[in-house]
């Protein structure tokens, strides 16, 4: 595909449109849009899509708490420029109709939010269709090759050949990004010569769950003022998809989230177990609160007592000796007690969700939460120190 033109605009200033070859002017104010010249002769489209807040089954003690998070510029990075994107159409039967050639696209920041727009030409093979799906790939290492009116949007998305390796952090960089894939289905849709048709939004959702400690140093009382020196996640798989089971998700906005797991040859690593990975700390240094973090793709967490993640923590007055703490991916009672060997406790580990920590230390014990959000998940635990 020719890389597309660029274009970006930010919600004070005026946004640059390409148009049959021309740059014409628009203006993007906060929370909207701004108005572009109509095609002449042909009919146009624009695929408009962002990435979705970050998300997932929110659960704190087993309860759905529907909470989102937004991503940071990492986490939300779509490489555009570097022509790391794929705009796919399917039929109603999710069978491959054809890809989506567009000539331009425009960058908006609106609201904090950064919202794409890529315009081209209708594709012949979808004018006059009543009913199909768009999808969207993004930073994918690799784009398998489809059949046209053959390969089936749940071949696509269990394809190994697009399969990636996580190193557990993030950077703007090609070699570094979150795999992204979006779905809509169109319906009712006029392509009309002379006219510019935009589709309905594409929200994409991210291929690794995001796992965060925070560790509060100076909580008071009778909390101690201890800091944290390492988090060592155990169990997980370095390889994952770019797209969740079957290639359909729950779309309600401002996110999306999965209920299935889709890993790459339907099961975990062979090697999952020995599995290891020190997280990255992206506090400041001497700051109050701490922070580690580290991006793994999915994960089944319930299938076998003996097969789970963990993540051993060590503090600042313990010895190499001393054994460390564990945290659970699992739900704890109001006593923060857990029994990770009952099944019916754990987490699977989903794409698209953050696995967010909270520690405190006490006089007597280490206490935090774990809360399951869109990209977050919960619960509370106290660790006799």
């Amino acid at each position: 595909m020719p890389k597309p033109t660029k274009t970006r605009a930010k919600s004070y200033l005026a946004a640059l449109v390409a148009a049959t070859g021309l740059l014409t002017c628009g203006c993007s104010t906060e929370g909207t849009e701004p108005e572009v010249p109509k095609p002449e002769g042909v009919a146009e489209m624009t695929v408009r899509l962002e990435v979705a807040s970050i998300s997932g089954e929110a659960m704190e003690n087993g309860t759905r708490s529907g909470e989102y998070e937004p991503g940071n510029a990492a986490e939300d990075f779509i490489d555009i420029g570097g022509n790391n994107i794929r705009v796919m159409f399917f039929d109603s039967t999710d069978r491959f109709i054809t890809e989506y050639t567009y000539e331009q696209y425009l960058l908006l920041q609106l609201g904090g939010r950064n919202v794409y727009h890529l315009t081209g030409r209708v594709p012949e093979e979808i004018k006059g269709m009543s009913i199909f799906r768009l999808m969207i790939a993004a930073n994918w290492p690799a784009y398998p090759q489809l059949v046209k009116g053959e390969t089936t949007l749940s071949q696509l998305c269990a394809d190994a050949a697009a399969a990636f390796t996580s190193t557990g952090t993030l950077s703007l960089s090609d070699k570094n990004l979150v795999p992204l894939y979006g779905i809509a289905e169109c319906s009712g849709v006029n392509f009309i010569p002379g006219e510019r048709t935009v589709l309905p939004s594409v929200n994409l959702i991210r291929a690794l769950a995001k796992i965060e400690i925070l560790v509060d140093t100076e909580p008071g009382g009778d909390y101690c003022s201890h800091r944290m020196v390492s988090g060592l996640m155990k169990g997980f798989n370095l390889r994952g998809l770019p797209a969740p089971k079957n290639g359909h998700y729950t779309t309600d906005l401002p996110g999306g989230y999965v209920t299935a797991l889709n890993l790459v040859g339907d099961a975990n690593e062979p090697t999952a177990m020995s599995n290891t990975r020190t997280m990255t700390e992206v506090s400041e240094p001497g700051a109050r609160v701490q922070r580690f973090i580290t991006y793994v793709p999915e994960f089944a967490n319930t299938i076998s007592p003996s097969v789970y993640s963990s993540i051993d923590l060590r503090f600042d007055y313990q010895s190499p000796a001393d054994t460390p703490f564990t945290l659970y991916f699992a739900n704890y009672d109001s006593e923060g007690k857990v029994d990770n060997t009952n099944m019916s406790n754990r987490y699977d580990i989903l794409r698209n969700n953050l696995y967010r920590f909270n520690v405190k230390l006490y006089t007597t014990v280490i206490e935090y939460n774990l809360t399951v959000e869109r990209w977050q998940h919960g619960g509370s635990t106290e660790i006799i120190m």
